[in-house]
């Protein structure tokens, strides 16, 4: 034991001495602390729209519960109220008038933005086709999965390209270095190389990890992420990170069990930096992409205004139409037969069906997008620095995933709003402050990746690491 504590002791001094290593040491922690600030820059912009948005929902709010007051039918003349029984009480419930869902950043945002800078992150659910459009956003050049790995330079982007090209120059001569220096005799004389090699990359990763938990930990506190509220992400979060490296410290290792020299050892593993973090996400999105899908799903979407729309349908067609959709919530029976009721019906059917076709040629896109990225997942095994970013964007909420979660929320959330509203307007109920009070409200969160997902997500790189380490472990170093 004396002996390993040496090495560790040896290794450390070596390091101070080395003032390239600690000048790159001290350039991932700068890195790690621009990234985080980055991040924050980035999530301070979305909160301040965010901001001007619910500030705007106030003075909506504010404005509906006046006019309600200003419409209680108890202080309307005779002549308001005959207008009222006729044709106002059908559309009164409209002074609820549209709100504006928002995709809110999460507490781990600004540490991973990933697709989070390319989507719209808030959207106006109306009770008519004006405006409702949910999935109304063209498909955008971001669709390529490989444009996660890169584009922001926050955290995430720190620990999955910077920390490995440190790991390369802390340890690619870890072995090939004391034969250059002639002291590998010497290690062969004083006992196991092989253990001697373990212990030397193990005080290397330590070093890497302890200052990753230093970054991560300034990271939540610059970013305002609290131990007792977000216990369980900090540590997915942390836990991803200790993966990464060690699974690159496993690639050196390997690396250096070949018995090359530094120089090839250097090569061959900035090659391998290339390869994972550059090449192979490229093949492999080239080969999951169906251009012909997309650009067939795009045309049908850029071209939605050259099909027929619902206000051309007849009103047998618009009935039957209207019939025929399979409707979420139950809507009472139209009894009123005068002219006010039937105008409103026939604009509640004609909305309805505009409604649901608009959201469900905008959905084309998506589906397009989340059936790509699918595919893309699925070959995590191959890729698996891009399971590790994933796994990030998975903590953060900001992968392409999230965002459709977020999409299909919203639509549900405008269908149960709508039909709310028109039940009342159909029972030509008055729209009283108690019912404006009951209208649903959205509540979208996004589900919180614990330890064992986090696990789970990284399984391809567990195993990786594993085999790599296996292998190094079995082999000679003794030549």
């Amino acid at each position: 034991m004396t002996k390993y504590l040496t090495i560790w002791k040896y290794q450390a001094v070596l390091l101070l001495r080395n003032r390239f290593l600690v000048a790159g040491l001290l350039f991932l922690l700068v890195a790690g602390l621009f990234g985080a600030r980055y991040g924050k820059h980035f999530v301070s912009q979305q909160e301040e729209m965010i901001y001007a948005v619910d500030t705007l929902q106030q003075q909506k709010t504010a404005y509906a519960i006046k006019e309600i007051k200003r419409r209680d039918t108890a202080t309307l003349s005779l002549e308001e109220q005959q207008r009222f029984d006729d044709v106002m009480k059908y559309y009164q419930s409209a002074v609820a008038g549209a709100k504006t869902v928002v995709y809110r950043p999460g507490p781990f945002t600004s540490l991973s933005i990933g697709q989070k800078d390319n989507f719209p992150f808030y959207h106006e659910v109306s009770n008519n086709f004006r405006g409702a459009d949910i999935y109304s956003t063209t498909s955008t050049d971001i669709q390529n999965p490989v444009k996660l790995l890169a584009g922001n330079f926050d955290l995430s982007f720190v620990i999955i390209y910077l920390f490995p090209l440190f790991i390369i120059a802390l340890g690619y001569n870890v072995l090939s270095g004391e034969k250059e220096n002639s002291t590998f005799t010497l290690l062969r004389i004083q006992g196991d190389v092989k253990r001697v090699l373990r212990h030397k990359l193990a005080f290397q990763a330590s070093v890497l990890i302890l200052l990753s938990v230093v970054i991560n930990l300034a990271a939540f506190a610059i970013n305002g992420i609290s131990f007792r509220q977000e216990a369980v992400q900090m540590s997915a979060w942390l836990l991803i990170t200790v993966i990464y490296i060690v699974f690159w410290f496993s690639l050196v290792y390997f690396i250096a069990s070949l018995n090359r020299s530094s120089t090839t050892n250097a090569l061959v593993l900035g090659g391998l930096w290339i390869i994972l973090l550059l090449l192979v996400p490229s093949v492999i999105h080239r080969n999951v992409s169906d251009s012909h899908e997309k650009e067939l799903v795009q045309t049908m979407f850029n071209q939605r205004g050259d099909y027929s729309k619902a206000y051309d349908l007849e009103p047998a067609q618009l009935a039957d139409s209207f019939s025929s959709l399979r409707h979420p919530y139950p809507l009472a029976a139209m009894k009123d037969t005068g002219d006010g009721a039937r105008r409103f019906y026939e604009g509640l059917m004609r909305s309805e069906i505009q409604i649901r076709f608009n959201n469900s040629m905008g959905k084309m896109v998506v589906e397009s997008q989340a059936k790509e990225y699918a595919r893309t997942l699925r070959l995590n095994w191959l890729n698996p620095v891009f399971a590790v970013q994933n796994a990030f964007n998975q903590v953060a909420g900001s992968e392409i995933n999230n965002y459709h979660q977020y999409l299909a929320a919203a639509e549900a959330y405008q269908a149960e709003r709508r039909y709310y509203l028109n039940n009342i307007a159909i029972q030509a109920k008055p729209f009283t402050l108690s019912d404006f009070l009951k209208v649903p409200e959205f509540g979208f969160r996004q589900s919180v990746v614990n330890l064992a997902e986090a696990l789970r997500l990284l399984l391809p790189v567990i195993v990786l690491t594993l085999l790599l380490i296996i292998t190094a472990s079995l082999r000679r170093v003794i030549k």
